[in-house]
């Protein structure tokens, strides 16, 4: 077999007559500290390391070879059990988050979870991140904290069938929780509010022992969180083949005309040619004005298309715009963004170029919203906001279109989001790519009622209560466990305790929170029996 030069083979459980001519062969055991050792001793930029465990078969050396010049940072083949997915400290933390979930056994995806029995990573991951962390009890715990880490700052660590079929014989590897090593991954990455709220959900429902969590909640008490690097690349700022990207931009709207016509204004601006604006316009016929007049499309060079639906909800309407287009590359805008910078879509183009992304996904201010972190500036993304996202036609046709069961609901884009991630597509989010989104007081979903409170409205407001929507629950019911949506109800119960502010503000939240209590808890009951009655029907169906 042959493979690069710059690929190490660091092999477990390797037979003692291996020959691997000319290959840079290390073979130690599957412990934290042989291979902590091992990484220490990676130095070598631009290079690779592929970690192998013998029991599992012979590594295929062509095929890590093909994999070192695809698309990512790591690769690998481990397929994790989905009933047991470790660490199960992410589904009391942090439950239906879209990253958690696995997609196809038989197509390559993005995979934070791997261990290092068959995985392949370049150095510079090693380099700019630092090693595992050596407080670990097993390995395997080490490297999904290590694979977290990796994903959080920018790292992109693939899943690859090709890799998984070498995994013949799996049975000694079945997850085992351990209650130490659960601990550890919290003390690195959360709070000591959610490692109390972990505690107290795992041992009230009988998930972890309470002798041993308590325990084990002391013996890591010394462990701080994890500084947290940004991973970088050497990427290119120049554009090639540019008249490839036939750029289609598709914006709904509904009673937002004036802001519409700003949008319009600063896309026609670009320093990039745009194919076409498509606009789908859901307006009622004694509110509807002639947008071509509006925006003086006589001025501007990009077409500018209108389509009339006669059905106002946002997934219709962007199906719409959908089937319409004529773009192999769809640029997704609402209708009230600002400070479009004139290199906008140019940017978003660059992660396709350069990282071979299917969707980039901008951050965008917000107006009344707390402030957006931008620290790290391409990372994988978990939403996939529809006010600001360029995603490849192609990955729309092969995930499906929106839902129209959640016309006039809320997180259609994210459950869109969801398929597309399961589908195998690579999401960017991109926080170089900034515009403001000014959240318009009237029309939209707003026209409906929804989207009033947000997130940060309830932080920051005694008496607004974030709890999710009918759709954010079918969506979640859609896509993830009934004990995950559980615990994700619990948190939002637990949230409308929180507010930012000095303790008399948050006493006096506690205070309105805890009288509101029976009302909520009926409320989002509530929530839950639609949400789930619109699951019985599609099945029904």
């Amino acid at each position: 077999m042959f493979i690069d030069p710059h690929i190490t083979l660091i092999g477990f459980n390797s037979p003692n007559d291996l020959n691997l001519n000319g290959i840079d062969f290390y073979k130690i055991d599957y412990n934290i500290f042989d291979i902590f050792s091992a990484i220490e001793k990676i130095t070598n930029p631009g290079g690779y390391t592929v970690f192998w465990d013998f029991k599992i078969g012979l590594p295929n050396l062509d095929l890590i070879r093909e994999a070192v010049h695809s698309r990512g940072d790591i690769w690998h083949g481990f397929f994790p059990d989905i009933k047991n997915k470790l660490p199960i400290a992410l589904n009391y933390i942090h439950p239906c988050w879209i990253l958690n979930l696995t997609s196809n056994k038989d197509i390559s995806f993005i995979s934070w979870r791997f261990d290092f029995r068959s995985t392949c990573l370049k150095n510079d991951v090693f380099i700019q991140l630092g090693n595992i962390s050596k407080k670990f009890i097993n390995p395997d715990y080490a490297a999904y904290e290590f694979g977290y880490r990796c994903i959080s700052s920018g790292v992109i660590p693939v899943y690859l069938p090709s890799l998984n079929v070498c995994r013949k014989n799996e049975s000694f590897l079945i997850g085992k929780i351990c209650e130490h090593d659960e601990l550890v991954f919290l003390r690195l990455h959360s709070t000591r509010k959610w490692i109390n709220w972990f505690l107290f959900r795992t041992i009230s429902t009988g998930k972890i022992n309470l002798y041993k969590g308590v325990y084990s909640y002391f013996r890591t008490k010394y462990i701080k969180n994890i500084d947290k690097k940004v991973y970088t690349r050497n990427l290119t700022n120049e554009l090639i083949n540019i008249e490839k990207y036939k750029i289609s931009v598709i914006i709904i709207t509904l009673g937002r005309y004036e802001y519409l016509k700003n949008v319009i204004q600063q896309l026609q601006n670009q320093n990039i040619p745009i194919h076409e604006i498509i606009i789908v316009d859901a307006n009622p016929e004694f509110e509807k004005v002639d947008i071509l007049l509006l925006i003086n499309q006589s001025r501007h060079n990009i077409p500018v298309k209108i389509i009339h639906s006669k059905i106002i909800g946002q997934c219709t309407q962007r199906n719409i715009g959908i089937e319409a287009c004529e773009g192999d590359y769809i640029l997704f805008m609402d209708d009230d963004m600002d400070e479009i910078p004139s290199d906008h879509i140019y940017r978003h183009l660059l992660n396709f170029s350069n990282l071979h992304v299917d969707v980039s996904c901008g951050v965008p201010d917000e107006v009344l919203a707390l402030p957006v972190s931008r620290k790290y500036p391409k990372v994988i993304s978990d939403v996939f906001p529809t006010n600001d996202s360029l995603v490849r036609k192609d990955i729309l046709n092969k995930s499906g279109l929106f839902d129209v069961l959640m016309d006039r609901g809320q997180s259609e884009d994210h459950e869109l989001g969801i398929r597309i991630y399961l589908a195998g597509a690579l999401m960017i989010k991109d926080s170089t790519l900034r515009t403001l989104h000014l959240r318009a007081s009237s029309g939209g979903l707003r026209k409906f009622g929804n989207r009033k409170i947000t997130y940060s409205s309830s932080r920051l407001n005694i008496l607004h209560r974030r709890l999710p929507h009918v759709t954010e629950l079918y969506l979640k019911y859609k896509h993830f466990q009934k004990n995950e949506v559980l615990e994700l109800n619990l948190i939002s119960i637990l949230g409308t305790f929180s507010i930012i502010g000095n303790w008399r503000k948050k006493l006096l939240k506690v205070i309105v929170a805890f009288f509101l209590l029976p009302y909520t808890i009926f409320e989002l009951s509530k929530r839950n029996y639609l949400a789930l009655k619109m699951i019985k029907n599609i099945r029904n169906n």
